[in-house]
């Protein structure tokens, strides 16, 4: 009988330690999911900037062109 306790014993807590094993490997999981979309978001910022920056600049050029040989 006293065998018996100490064996549900011994199976609660491997059951206790394997939730919880599970549970860091989901929080792990989330964080690097979390990481990942904010490099992303982070990286397609800077690349519509850069573009925009470089469409500007292209608008910026075609305007001096376009004044100075109007004159």
């Amino acid at each position: 009988n006293v065998l018996a306790e100490i064996l549900k014993i011994n199976s609660f807590s491997s059951v206790a330690k394997t939730k919880k094993f599970k549970a860091e490997i989901s929080f792990v999981t989330i964080h690097q999911t979390a990481l990942t979309l904010i490099k992303f978001l982070i990286f397609n910022i800077q690349v519509i900037y850069w573009c925009d920056c470089e469409h500007s600049n292209k608008l910026m050029k075609n305007r001096f062109i376009c004044s100075s040989t109007s004159k």
